[in-house]
Formats: structure tokens, C-alpha cells, sequence
């Protein structure tokens, strides 16, 4: 029997609106849904069990990275990957996930969706898409925010010089590379799904959208496989602040509802819950 489904659903109703009331994780939250659509007594059940599986795959990694797919015997199959930056420590990873589950649900009930935080990033769909390192039908450049007082010229070349070197330390190192150089920050994360080939594709394209950017003073790329950002290292002090602060608050709210799901488990439920499939990674 599957009893697993409806506590969760219930637990996932009841904390929803207090959950929206909380503030954002991210400064600068993207997130994209796709076209097809199905019914959402369809996708939910299936969404939140799945959503919930790469929970636990997700504390079992030592890599901020995560992925799984379902089959329900009803719809279509359900693939998820959730990859968080690899200077993330594993709590902050989990806390970024649980924040970005209550936002990728606004894409529902669509068939796809996904969202980059400052932190982490999540995506769903209904096809084997972990291979993936560039989409342009979806990948996207944010660009926002003037320059400081000071000449354009100097900080448009520290960018040009910083992008080709957090890349390079990215498809170097296993996919991540972050460095600063004359008042700027960059940071570089590639999927852990993608091979090094891959990888490097997705940063390269990344390269030409972070410096189309120029001259604001803040750049995001968000391709299909990676993500690029270029920013002024006083709004990155400011940026880390804000996260760590936030992400405090939401790890007390995080522990308090699993207390509470663990003892509505324990008490009411005895079966165990059925399987979703383990990632292939």
C-alpha cells in the first residue's frame, strides 16, 4: 500500500504557506518551466515522492549532487537532478534543495521545470536529460546591476582574464572553480552528470554570455549543464552574508518540520514506504 504519499502530501499542504513566507534564499532566483502539461492529481504525488527520495540520495553524496528517476505505472517517467556549488558544506546543500522545493513547485504541473539559486540548482523532467550540456531553447543570461565608481576599463579586463581562469580551474578540477582578481569574483559549476568534454562545452558557451554582460557589474549564465557567475566582490560579500544569514533560519525551520514528519511516521505508519529507483551515478 502506498501510505508513504499521502503523509508527505499532507505535510507538504500544511507547511506550504508557511514556508512562502519565508524570504528567498537567492538575490537573483531563475527559474523556467516547460510546455507540456498534465494533470496535477497526476504529477503531484509523483513530484513529491520523488522529491523526497533525492533527499536522502543528497545526504548520502559527497559531492553535492544527486539524481534520480520514477516510472509510475500511470505517467510519464519523472527524472530529477539537484547539484549544489561544491564549496557548499553538505547542510547548506540540504537547506538549499528544501528552499528550492518551494519554489520549482510553481512550475507544476507542468512537465518539466527547474530553478538556479545561489547555491544550488534543480531540475525535473520527463525524459533522461543528465547528459545535457547546453539547450538553446533554455539557457539564459542574467545580467543586472551598474558598475562602482571607477573606470569600465580596468574592471571589464579583470573579467575577461578572471571568466578564462575560474573555467579553466572548473574543467581542470572536477567541474567547480571559483577565484577572485582585482574586484572580481567568479564562480564556475558544472554537473557532476557531465563528463569532462561536456563540461567544458557548457563553460565555453558560458564564457562569451558572461562577458556579453559587460559593462554591469553582475553576470549569471544558466545553461542547461553549468552555471557562470561574474560579480563585483562587494555585492559578493554582500551576497554571502545574506545567504549564510538566511540559510541559518531555514535550517531551524528544516529540522523542526523532519522532527516532526519522523514522529508522525513513527506513530502512524509502520509499513515501509515503496522504492523510488537509485540514482544511476
Amino acid at each position: 500500500m502506498y501510505q508513504y504519499i499521502p503523509l508527505n502530501i499532507f505535510t507538504w499542504v500544511l507547511l506550504f504557506p508557511l514556508i512562502l513566507s519565508l524570504p528567498a534564499v537567492s538575490s537573483d532566483p531563475h527559474a523556467t518551466a516547460g510546455t507540456g502539461r498534465l494533470p496535477t492529481t497526476t504529477l503531484v504525488p509523483t513530484f513529491v515522492q520523488v522529491m523526497e527520495s533525492l533527499s536522502s540520495y543528497l545526504n548520502d553524496s559527497n559531492r553535492n549532487f544527486a539524481v534520480t528517476n520514477f516510472t509510475p505505472k500511470s505517467s510519464p517517467p519523472f527524472y530529477v537532478l539537484v547539484q549544489c556549488y561544491l564549496d557548499l558544506s553538505l547542510k547548506d546543500c540540504l537547506v538549499c534543495y528544501a528552499v528550492s522545493r518551494t519554489t520549482i513547485p510553481e512550475c507544476l504541473p507542468t512537465t518539466s521545470g527547474r530553478i538556479y539559486l545561489d547555491g544550488c540548482f534543480v531540475r525535473y523532467d520527463n525524459y533522461s536529460f543528465f547528459q545535457e550540456a547546453i539547450d538553446p531553447a533554455t539557457d539564459a543570461t542574467n545580467c543586472n546591476s551598474s558598475l562602482p565608481e571607477g573606470g569600465s576599463f580596468d574592471f571589464n579586463r579583470s573579467v575577461v582574464d578572471l571568466v578564462g581562469n575560474v573555467i579553466q580551474r572548473a574543467v581542470r578540477y572536477g567541474g567547480f572553480g571559483s577565484t577572485d582578481l582585482k574586484g572580481v569574483y567568479g564562480l564556475a559549476q558544472c554537473w557532476d552528470s557531465l563528463s569532462n568534454e561536456e563540461c567544458s562545452l557548457c563553460l565555453n558557451k558560458a564564457r562569451s554570455e558572461a562577458i556579453s554582460c559587460l559593462p554591469s557589474a553582475e553576470g549569471r549564465v544558466m545553461n542547461a549543464g553549468c552555471f557562470l557567475t561574474i560579480l563585483h566582490n562587494q555585492t559578493w560579500v554582500d551576497l554571502v552574508f545574506q545567504f549564510h544569514l538566511i540559510l541559518s533560519v531555514y535550517s531551524l525551520f528544516i529540522d523542526f518540520i523532519f522532527g516532526i514528519m519522523m514522529i508522525n511516521i513513527n506513530k502512524h505508519y509502520g509499513a515501509k514506504s515503496p522504492g523510488v529507483g537509485r540514482p544511476p551515478f
